[in-house]
């Protein structure tokens, strides 16, 4: 069943995956990411869907910050 976050919900969930990312929470291995190189982090039915050519959006831009085309990725 899909679900659809408001975006200050789903930029909060996100965060803390962006955190956990981050150079300092590996050093200081307070991450849980930490020995999961290779490995699939969430099961196949979490799906993080980015849509950057959505006609509206807070964050919606005609270009990167380098002018290139934004692509969804998934």
């Amino acid at each position: 069943m899909p679900v659809v976050f408001d975006p200050r919900v789903s930029a909060s969930l996100l965060g803390h995956l962006i955190g956990a990312m981050s150079g300092p929470a590996i050093a200081r291995h307070s991450s849980f990411l930490i020995g999961k190189l290779g490995e699939r982090v969430f099961p196949e039915n979490i799906v993080i869907l980015e849509t950057p050519m959505t006609s509206a959006g807070c964050a919606r831009a005609a270009s990167t910050a380098k002018g290139l085309q934004p692509v969804s990725a998934r």
